[in-house]
C-alpha cells in the first residue's frame, strides 16, 4: 500500500510539473489573473485616474510641460472631447477641447507656453492648438497614416512623421506648421515609425515588417540600415551612448503566435553595423506599447513592454525580463520621462477596457543596507 501511495504521489508531482510546463506556455511568467495592479517591486505607484464611466478616448505625454492628458469624450453623444492634463502629483493642470473623432493624440512641442495636439482621425493627421483650432491638415490622396512620431523644438523640431499605407505608401515628414519636408516613396513597405534620441537630437527609426529597419533624419536621409530576422515589427533603440548602442527589435513570427525580443549592439558607429547578441523568448503574447526609460537616474536606458491583456514587463538590457505587473484591459500608452524633475525617468501607463486609466509609477527606491 505504502509502495502504491509513493507512486501515485510521484505521479502526480510528474503530472503537476508538466501542467506549470503547459500553463507557463499560455500564459508569460506562469500568471493568467490579477488584480488590477498585481505583482511587480520595481516601481511605486503613485496615482491613478479613470475616465468618468462611459467615456473614453486616449492618453499622452507631453514631458516638456510635465504631464500627461487624458482625453475622453462620452460615445456618440458629444462633438467634443475633453483633454484634462495631469502634473507629476496627479492633480489637474489644464484642460482643452477638441472635436471628437480621434482614437490616438500626441503632444507637439513648439517651444511655446501651450503645445498643438496631432490627433489621428478619418485617416489623417490634424493639428489643433490649445483653443481647440485646427491648424493644419496631414492628408495624402488615397493614403491613411499607420503609425506617427513627433519630435519637439529641443530635440531638433519640431516635426511629425508618418507611415502610410494603401495607394502609394510610404513616409512623410511635416514641420510644426504641416509643410511636407520630405516624402519617402521607396522603400514603400514601410509600416512603422517612432522617434528616437541620437544624441540629443531626434531621428526616426522605421521598420518595413519583413526584417528591415532604418534609421532616418527628419529630411528623410538614410542613416543607417539594419537586417533583423522575422518580420521586425517595432523597435527601440538606446543611442545615448555612441560607442554602446542597443537595439531591441520585436519579431512576432511568420508561423507562430509567439514573440520574441532580438537584442543589437553597435560599438562603432563610424563603421557601422551591429552584432546580434541574444533573441529572448517572450511567450505567447501581443505587445501593444513599448518604451526605454533611465528609471535609477543613472543612464541605463531599460526596455518596457505592455501587452493587450495588461501585462507590463521591464527588461534589462540582455532582454530578460526583471519586473513584472499585471493590470486589467489593454496597455494602449507606456512613456517614460522625468515627469517629476528628480532626474530620473518615470512610467506612465495608459490601460484601455471598458474605460481608460491613467496610472503613475516611479522607480521604488533601494532599502539601504
Amino acid at each position: 500500500m505504502k509502495k502504491l501511495s509513493l507512486l501515485a504521489a510521484l505521479a502526480f508531482s510528474v503530472a503537476a510539473v508538466r501542467a506549470q510546463v503547459v500553463f507557463h506556455k499560455i500564459e508569460p511568467l506562469g500568471k493568467a489573473l490579477g488584480p488590477f495592479d498585481e505583482g511587480g517591486s520595481y516601481f511605486a505607484l503613485k496615482w491613478q485616474k479613470a475616465a468618468p464611466n462611459g467615456v473614453f478616448l486616449a492618453a499622452a505625454a507631453d514631458p516638456a510641460r510635465r504631464r500627461v492628458w487624458l482625453a475622453a469624450a462620452p460615445y456618440g453623444t458629444s462633438s467634443e472631447a475633453v483633454l484634462t492634463a495631469f502634473d507629476a502629483h496627479g492633480e489637474k493642470a489644464g484642460e482643452v477641447l477638441l472635436p471628437t473623432g480621434f482614437k490616438e493624440f500626441k503632444v507637439l512641442d513648439e517651444g511655446g507656453p501651450d503645445p498643438l495636439f496631432v490627433v489621428y482621425r478619418e485617416a489623417a493627421l490634424a493639428a489643433f492648438d490649445a483653443g481647440g483650432k485646427m491648424r493644419w491638415e496631414l492628408k495624402p490622396a488615397q493614403m491613411r497614416a499607420e503609425s506617427f512620431a513627433l519630435a519637439s523644438k529641443s530635440e531638433g523640431g519640431p516635426w511629425v512623421a508618418a507611415t502610410y499605407y494603401y495607394g502609394e505608401a510610404g513616409l512623410r515628414v511635416a514641420d510644426g506648421k504641416g509643410k511636407l519636408l520630405c516624402e519617402l516613396k521607396e522603400p514603400s513597405s514601410l509600416r512603422w515609425v517612432s522617434r528616437v534620441l541620437v544624441g540629443k537630437k531626434a531621428r526616426l527609426l522605421a521598420t518595413d515588417g519583413i526584417g528591415k529597419l532604418m534609421i532616418l533624419d527628419e529630411k528623410g536621409k538614410v542613416l543607417e540600415r539594419v537586417s533583423a530576422g522575422g518580420n521586425s515589427e517595432r523597435a527601440l533603440l538606446d543611442a545615448r551612448n555612441p560607442k554602446d548602442r542597443r537595439l531591441y527589435v520585436l519579431d512576432s513570427g511568420f508561423d507562430t503566435q509567439r514573440q520574441s525580443i532580438a537584442v543589437y549592439r553597435s560599438t562603432d558607429p563610424a563603421k557601422g553595423g551591429w552584432t546580434k547578441e541574444l533573441s529572448q523568448d517572450l511567450g505567447h503574447i501581443t505587445v501593444s506599447a513599448l518604451t526605454l526609460g533611465d528609471f535609477d537616474g543613472k543612464g541605463t536606458l531599460l526596455p518596457v513592454l505592455g501587452t493587450d491583456n495588461g501585462w507590463v514587463f521591464v527588461l534589462d538590457q540582455t532582454g530578460k525580463v526583471i519586473d513584472e505587473r499585471r493590470l486589467h484591459g489593454r496597455v494602449s500608452l507606456l512613456a517614460a520621462a522625468d515627469f517629476s524633475g528628480k532626474g530620473k525617468d518615470d512610467l506612465l501607463v495608459a490601460t484601455e477596457g471598458s474605460s481608460l486609466n491613467l496610472s503613475f509609477y516611479t522607480r521604488e527606491a533601494r532599502p539601504s543596507r
